[in-house]
């Protein structure tokens, strides 16, 4: 039987065809896959942060670059998620028209993305937990694959959004 060890993880990626899921390990940034039934029993998403039981991958041609298999995964509720929580609640409650990216640099003060990737992930996971609750809307336009990334915006009031508060192409 192979060592299992807990670690603190960050869901990084999820596979939408699959549900498997791909996580980095705090303070090493090494990967770990998440097989879907795990992924499934702990509803996670990208950005989530649990407690993971980890074990060494069973796949031995893959270990290089996910030396990690997941187990299990216990749900830590970061302190920093419950505060993104209640600024996006407050701000999308004030009308206009967001994206998790707007969001995070309103509430960061312009902070790097780069630099904050898992408050940026909390961002965009909160906010779309925001939409699926019923407490926004949700507007997603889709671009051909060559013609540059999707763009998802947020608001509370749909009625009154402006086209002319999106950000233009």
């Amino acid at each position: 039987m192979l060592e299992q060890n807990t670690v603190t993880i960050s869901i990084s990626s999820q596979l939408e065809t699959t549900g498997t899921g791909f996580g980095i390990v705090e303070g090493t940034g090494e990967s770990c896959f998440i097989p879907p039934r795990v992924m499934l029993a702990a509803h996670g998403t990208v950005g989530d942060i649990f407690q993971a039981t980890v074990t060494e991958n069973p796949l031995e041609n893959r270990r290089d670059h996910t030396p990690y298999m997941v187990t299990g995964l216990k749900r830590i509720e970061d302190p920093s998620h419950v505060a993104v929580r209640a600024f996006i609640e407050r701000t999308l409650s004030n009308n206009g028209v967001w994206t998790a990216g707007e969001l995070f640099h309103e509430y960061t003060g312009g902070a790097s993305l780069k630099e904050h990737t898992e408050l940026l992930h909390a961002f965009i996971t909160q906010t779309d937990d925001f939409f699926r609750a019923g407490k926004c809307a949700r507007f997603t336009m889709e671009r051909a694959h060559n013609r540059g990334r999707s763009k998802v915006w947020y608001t509370c009031s749909p009625d009154l959004a402006d086209v002319a508060e999106w950000e233009p192409e």
